[in-house]
């Protein structure tokens, strides 16, 4: 109950600074129609948001961050109506008020209802920051406002120094001042309240000492226009539609989304802040639609946007009252202050009103322009002091295109330093998934250089395009390595590109034609081929542009290529026995292994081994190629590796027993010779000099693969 009653004086004393604050200059003579809008709102949204919820001591008051854009708002609307008459005026603030609040809950609970509340995480921190320390400053200046009773300008502002308007705003400046150093010092729960009453005590002790009464006080404006129940209507409509001045609330349409936009980004702060705070978990489409819910019912009595408070409900959670009763009854003291009539508020001194404000938006500007610097780095901090800069010289419209103008360069900025490029490879070091033999490997290791692969990802822009034909260009320019011949570009983690990357590849397929370089382009989606408009034909052909379907076809043919000018590729199609040689023990003859195989022809299209079958021995792959490939159910295949002349297969199986895992398919006429488990007993059992000699032989082939397998893993992680 004692939470609930501070925190329900609290919300009383910042609805009146509120309707001052909007209901200024012209309609000042309303600001009892605006007192009793914003207590109608803190009497609805507290009790509706405190109940439905999902966070439990929740309170929800008519929102300082949305009152000064409401200031502006209404300013703008009755700023294009100076012929007509004051309650004109007031119908048309009114409305305004009840439209965009209308507006922002259908707005705020459709996105809760839909749960799009994690779309919110794209705007960028720093510019809600800058909209945020720009309502900040809108609320301090208003402030002023409240407190010596009309707009500031510059003209104006050396009245501001005058004795008569200076004891105005300078006790309210203090006051503010003082409550926020106080509240960063202490956190007890009574502290706020405790600094209200001595500010209220402190005015009525200083009138009492000088004999000042009441009346003259309100005369000099040290004290509000006294408010009757007489001079409030209880629900004060704003007349048919057909007076709603739709037009001057059209060229509000910035001040509208940008109300909005505060006001989604603000549940979203507050709630991830209270979840924090409360140690509670939030379920931020729930707020949206608790939010959205109260501020539309609000707004059918002319209500404005109201939802969360951050530090009313941080306050009744230090005081351990941590329950929905909280902000009901916060709430119903607002009705009831409606009920009573909220002439006791104009009992309450100007700057105690204005002093509220004040630290309101001190609060701000110390959140986002002094405590942001420990958070934000440089450039977003500067974004935020330029969004902030914008809205105090040129008005919060200007601050809203530099806003987004400042989410755009940043979100540009920010994703062209990432690199799109995620490893920077050689032939020499990732090869294809193809086995050949020992000679035709060492001559890709010293020949790989040629080979250029660039591993792609994310969305290729006109911020990162440029950056991935500059490191084509900077490789081809080092002479240090092997004259370039192919540049291997693999699209398997890029999401998409823009005609800028378009345009990028066919400068680098220019750059390639000048200066004797091919471009492997893999993994390319269809949209990608359709877009560089050419046929399936010219990028199959031998252009200096080529595509191929994966990363492992595009290595092949480059490999390819690479060993039809190798020195070893001239020689002719070697025996099993010498192709045994190049790894085998020298002391050995490998002749000798020849009576224990069994020489086998297939011809194309054949399974040399069944997935799945009991193993049958090894195959010696004498001419030809053959692919070992997985086989799914549904017909699928995948392709693992392809094996030539030199290479041998099934070894696993014969090792270490149990089914073939894959199956291994010819692909054209091979000859292989087979050493079954049965010859391979007899082997060890009649020649142990021989099959020591063969496992040994098997030991460096594996040895091998595994080298190789190595290296291209470690430079694949560096």
């Amino acid at each position: 109950m004692i939470a609930a009653g501070m925190t329900g004086v609290f919300t009383i004393i910042a609805a009146s600074s509120f309707a001052a604050l909007i209901f200024a200059g012209p309609l000042q003579p309303f600001t009892g129609n605006g007192i009793w809008l914003m207590l109608w709102t803190a009497f609805v949204v507290g009790i509706l948001v405190a109940l439905t919820s999902s966070l439990r001591g929740v309170v929800a008051i008519p929102q300082d961050r949305i009152a000064p854009i409401m200031a502006v708002l209404v300013a703008g609307v009755v700023g294009q109506m100076p012929n007509a008459s004051p309650e004109a005026q007031c119908r048309a603030a009114i409305a305004a008020l009840t439209l965009v609040s209308l507006l922002t809950g259908v707005v705020l609970y459709l996105l809760g209802r839909f749960k799009m509340g994690d779309l919110l995480q794209y705007i960028p921190y720093p510019v809600i920051g800058g909209f945020l320390a720009g309502s900040g400053w809108l609320l301090a200046v208003g402030a002023l406002r409240v407190m010596v009773g009309h707009s500031l300008t510059l003209a104006s502002v050396p009245e501001l120094f005058t004795p008569e308007q200076a004891t105005k705003w300078i006790p309210g400046l203090i006051f503010g001042t003082l409550l926020l150093v106080v509240m960063k010092r202490a956190s007890h729960p009574l502290v706020p309240a405790t600094m209200l009453l001595a500010a209220i005590g402190l005015f009525y002790l200083g009138l009492a000492l000088c004999g000042t009464p009441l009346e003259t006080a309100r005369s000099h404006g040290w004290l509000p226009v006294a408010v009757t129940s007489h001079d409030i209507s209880r629900f004060p409509g704003y007349g048919p539609f057909a007076d709603i001045p739709w037009a001057d609330l059209g060229r509000q349409f910035n001040i509208i989304g940008t109300i909005l936009l505060t006001s989604v980004v603000s549940v979203l702060l507050t709630a991830s802040a209270l979840e924090l705070a409360t140690r509670q978990e939030v379920d931020i489409n729930q707020e949206l639609r608790a939010a959205g819910l109260a501020t539309s019912l609000a707004s059918m009595g002319g209500g404005m946007v109201g939802f969360h408070s951050l530090s009313l409900s941080r306050l009744a959670s230090s005081m351990g009252a941590a329950n929905r009763w909280v902000g009901a009854i916060s709430g119903a003291v607002c009705g009831l202050a409606l009920l009573v009539g909220p002439s006791l508020i104009g009992y309450i001194p100007c700057y105690v009103c204005g002093g509220l404000l004040f630290f309101l938006g001190l609060m701000f500007l110390w959140e986002w322009v002094i405590a942001a610097r420990r958070s934000l780095n440089r450039v977003d901090h500067a974004v935020v002091l330029l969004i902030l800069g914008v809205i105090g010289t040129l008005g919060y419209t200007q601050g809203i295109i530099t806003g987004v103008v400042a989410a755009i360069i940043l979100f540009i900025h920010n994703y062209s330093r990432v690199d799109v490029v995620t490893n920077t490879l050689s032939g020499a070091q990732l090869t294809s998934n193809v086995d050949r033999p020992v000679r035709f490997v060492r001559e890709l290791k010293e020949a790989g250089q040629a080979i250029y692969i660039l591993k792609l990802q994310g969305f290729i822009f006109f911020g990162t395009a440029s950056h991935l034909l500059e490191k084509i260009r900077t490789r081809y320019a080092n002479s240090k390595l092997s004259p370039l011949r192919f540049v291997v570009l693999d699209f398997r983690r890029v999401t998409g590109l823009d005609s800028s990357a378009i345009f990028s590849l066919r400068k680098a397929e220019q750059m390639g034609q000048k200066r004797g370089f091919v471009i492997i382009l893999c993994h390319a989606s269809a949209e990608l081929v359709s877009e560089l408009h050419y046929s399936q034909e010219q990028l199959d052909g031998n252009g200096s542009l080529r595509l191929y379907p994966d990363l492992d076809h595009g290595l092949e043919a480059c490999e390819n290529e690479m060993l039809k000018l190798a020195p070893a590729s001239s020689q002719p199609g070697l025996r099993l026995v010498d192709q045994l040689a190049e790894l085998w023990p020298k002391h050995v003859n490998p002749a000798g292994l020849l009576p224990y195989l069994e020489r086998q022809e297939f011809p194309a299209q054949a399974h040399l081994i069944v997935q799945g079958e009991t193993s049958n021995g090894l195959y010696f792959i004498e001419s030809g190629h053959v692919t070992a490939r997985l086989e799914f159910t549904d017909g699928r295949t995948l392709r693992l590796r392809t094996m030539g002349p030199g290479t041998v297969v099934g070894e696993i199986s014969l090792f270490l027993g149990g089914p073939r895992t894959a199956s291994v398919v010819t692909n054209e006429p091979c000859v292989v010779y087979g050493l079954t488990p049965a010859n391979l007993v007899r082997l060890e059992q009649a020649d142990p000099a021989l099959a020591l000699a063969f496992h040994r032989f098997m030991v460096c082939l594996l040895a091998e693969r595994l080298t190789n397998s190595t290296g291209t893993l470690r430079s694949m992680l560096e």
